[in-house]
């Protein structure tokens, strides 16, 4: 298990690196999807722990939506505007139909998500206030969006063989598509009290 976890985090390091031979790889590989997920959703399962942990309520608040939509929104997020752009390259432009095959080195490129938990353990113990890390987490979200769009950017035109204009169209929607998900997911489970 720890050889394959290692196994898996130089992979994902190299499909940040844009490395087409790790694309491909990540690609291809069907248990690859469990490995994305796990760097996608694991660190805000272990993040929302932390935070409640440190909470005045301790784990009684737990199940609070301001502890946990905020930290698990952006990632459903991002999972769910990878495979609607895999989607709209195949319905729209051609593109294949195994939208996994896309997603899964998409998801390997959330990768620098695990930063956060060390950062949130960090303030556990006192080392960083909580505001300064949820700053942190914030600047970490965004380079992981980057770093995912940049690899679905790849993916676009290596797995969907999509024309020049048509996956710049595609990078468009998916854009604005992710801001479109997190507005409605936070509307639906946070309310007014969170933006996205």
């Amino acid at each position: 298990m720890k050889k394959d976890f290692i196994l898996q985090i130089k992979r994902a390091v190299s499909v940040m690196k844009l490395d087409d031979k790790a694309i491909a790889e990540v690609s291809a590989d069907t248990s690859a999807l469990k490995w994305g997920l796990i760097f996608l959703l694991a660190p805000a399962l272990l993040n929302w722990f932390i935070i409640s942990f440190q909470a005045t309520s301790y784990f009684g608040g737990m199940f609070s939506r301001f502890f946990f939509w905020p930290l698990f929104l952006p990632p459903l997020a991002m999972g769910l505007t990878f495979y609607l752009m895999s989607l709209v390259a195949e319905k729209f432009f051609h593109g294949k139909k195994d939208h996994m095959a896309f997603v899964r080195p998409v998801l390997y490129a959330s990768l620098p998500l695990v930063l956060t938990v060390i950062l949130f353990a960090l303030s556990m113990i006192g080392i960083f206030k909580s505001a300064f890390v949820f700053e942190l987490w914030g600047i970490a979200s965004w380079v992981t969006i980057i770093l995912m769009f940049a690899v679905a950017y790849k993916m676009l035109k290596s797995y969907h063989h999509l024309h020049k204009d048509d996956h710049i169209a595609v990078m468009v929607i998916g854009v604005i598509g992710y801001f479109l998900i997190g507005k409605i997911l936070s509307s639906l489970f946070v309310g007014s009290g969170f933006i996205f």
